[in-house]
């Protein structure tokens, strides 16, 4: 039978490799997107405002030790500069293009764990979400590299942008309580409950910053009408055990997101591949003729 820690691993369509063969494909992977981005970094940085504006500020200011709330429009949890830390050092065209890097590198991998073939994982990087979040400087790929981790770890990373992963996070929840009862709750939700209790002690209730984004014209949300399709989505993940889904439902539940979090509405649907291709297809389709997304 499977531990504890195996159960949000076994939903993955694909085996965990070992860690030298995940560090390996990461640098080789890395390796062929890095001196595109750094190339690219120059004539994409003007449109990095995501990096220029939220993320790499917040960061610097906690290497200040001061708090990543003086920053007005970062409203994710704290530790969500603690990766960010290596790129922020860097003058600010370097740092942007390092996330552009870690994006499109971190987000390949993950789709690959999930099941991608070469023509999805293709159409995975292409689509306009993930597209959108790599130029921007946004920090999607966190949320993906939660999923493929332990969940008493992921759940660090799939909390910094709630609007991405909060279904991962209730699905968490369901499948240990379902494996271990409370107990099991307590012991992979307890890092993460300490963690936000501390942020909470230190900066206030900093989550109630983020509603002032609910009104803003880059809000690309569909919500309240999505909100029975990312329930049905998440229900279906419940009943059928698929991580996938769960991640999918979670910019459906949230009444704000960015374009960039509908990334993983389409990484969820791994490893469906016509289904996914289909997916990136149609918002495509939406971004061009509708201009949806214009502004998100």
């Amino acid at each position: 039978m499977q531990n504890a820690q195996d159960v949000s691993r076994s939903v993955l369509h694909r085996s965990a490799p070992s860690p030298l063969t995940v560090l390996g494909a990461l640098l080789l992977f890395g390796g062929a997107f890095a001196g595109v981005a750094l190339a690219v970094a120059q004539a994409l940085y003007p449109g990095g405002v995501d990096w220029q504006n939220t993320y790499r500020p917040a960061t610097l200011a906690v290497l200040s030790w001061r708090s990543p709330y003086t920053v007005e429009i970062f409203h994710s949890p704290p530790w969500t500069t603690f990766p960010l830390l290596p790129l922020a050092v860097f003058p600010a065209r370097i740092g942007f293009g390092l996330n552009f890097c870690l994006s499109l590198t971190v987000t390949g991998y993950v789709a690959y764990r999930l099941g991608a073939k070469p023509l999805t994982l293709a159409a995975v990087l292409l689509s306009y979400p993930v597209l959108f979040s790599t130029v921007y400087g946004n920090v999607d790929w966190l949320v993906y590299l939660g999923v493929i981790l332990p969940a008493r770890w992921g759940l660090f990373l799939v909390l910094t942008k709630p609007q991405a992963g909060l279904g991962v996070a209730v699905y968490w929840l369901a499948e240990h309580y379902r494996r271990d009862g409370l107990r099991g709750v307590i012991s992979h939700f307890a890092p993460v409950s300490l963690a936000l209790g501390l942020s909470l002690a230190f900066f206030g209730p900093w989550p109630l910053t983020g509603f002032s984004e609910v009104v803003q014209p880059f809000n690309a949300s569909l919500w309240p009408q999505s909100l029975p399709i990312g329930l049905v989505l998440l229900v279906t993940a419940l009943r059928t055990r698929r991580l996938g889904l769960a991640l999918a439902a979670s910019p459906f539940l949230s009444p704000y997101t960015t374009a960039s979090s509908w990334g993983s509405a389409i990484l969820g649907l791994l490893p469906l591949q016509w289904e996914t291709i289909t997916a990136v297809i149609a918002v495509w389709v939406l971004r061009i003729f509708t201009g949806y997304f214009l502004t998100g």
